[in-house]
């Protein structure tokens, strides 16, 4: 079946590479088919001029790739309904170049169990000794408390392998990125902080940072708590971590189209 691939997201400041675009590249590789890319809300393409190109092309049938961290009502009420899909199901059926095309919504990469194990990996990877590392897991936060309970999810993997995890939100939640480095400080003197973001964003680069004390754009360095140092070393956004491509690709060809 001739077909498209989209990668839709929210978008990123444009200071910053979008998630859609590094994973779009590398899919593009992997694939040896051009996977198309558009922000839904910030940034450039936007997703309805994506699906204007798509539609020149003449697909039989379009994979949507959601990046986004969690399942949400954002994505139903937007993603969903822009691809005339049912989020029972996920497929649908809409009009494209003037004809009906058949359409897939792919699970977002984080609801696949093999996340557990992109982050029992990362653990191992900045906690050889689990005595001496702690881990900060942060997330964007939201009001209806859906971001931070996925979090939470991870969190009490990585807790139940025996890692001192503190999760936390950079809004909208009770415990904060300064609470969460002072409880962990109190205990470890190595911090790692694992960004719940898909895209570089300045949420993340240069708010967090500041937050735990650090200065704009910077991602490591030692830092005083309560008149303690602590080294903290801040990772790579989990958007465009190579580690989650497979994950993506899995949920690419569950649509069963390629």
């Amino acid at each position: 079946m001739n077909h498209a691939i989209i990668i839709e997201g929210y978008g990123t400041g444009s200071d910053y590479q979008c998630a859609n675009e590094i994973v779009a590249e590398r899919l593009t590789e992997i694939l040896g088919e051009e996977v198309h890319y558009g922000c839904a809300h910030i940034g450039e393409p936007k997703i309805e001029d994506t699906i204007a190109e798509v539609a020149e092309e003449g697909p039989d049938a379009v994979v949507v790739v959601p990046m986004y961290f969690a399942e949400s009502g954002y994505t139903v009420g937007n993603t969903f309904k822009r691809f005339n899909a049912d989020p029972s199901t996920r497929r649908g059926r809409m009009e494209l170049g003037g004809k009906q095309v058949e359409t897939y919504v792919a699970k977002v990469f984080t609801s696949f169990p093999e996340m557990h194990d992109f982050f029992t990996k990362k653990a191992e990877q900045y906690a050889p000794d689990k005595s001496k590392v702690g881990f900060i897991m942060v997330g964007h936060g939201s009001r209806t408390g859906e971001n931070s309970s996925v979090v939470e999810g991870f969190g009490d993997r990585l807790r139940s392998l025996g890692y001192d995890v503190v999760c936390c939100s950079n809004e909208f939640a009770k415990v904060t990125v300064e609470d969460a480095l002072k409880e962990l400080a109190s205990r470890k003197g190595e911090v790692v902080v694992i960004p719940m973001f898909i895209s570089p964003n300045h949420h993340y680069r240069e708010e967090v940072s500041v937050k735990l004390g650090l200065s704009k754009d910077m991602s490591s360095g030692t830092v005083s708590v309560d008149g303690k140092d602590v080294k903290v070393m801040m990772t790579e956004e989990i958007g465009i971590s190579d580690g989650v491509t497979p994950i993506i690709l899995k949920s690419i060809r569950e649509s069963g189209f390629l």
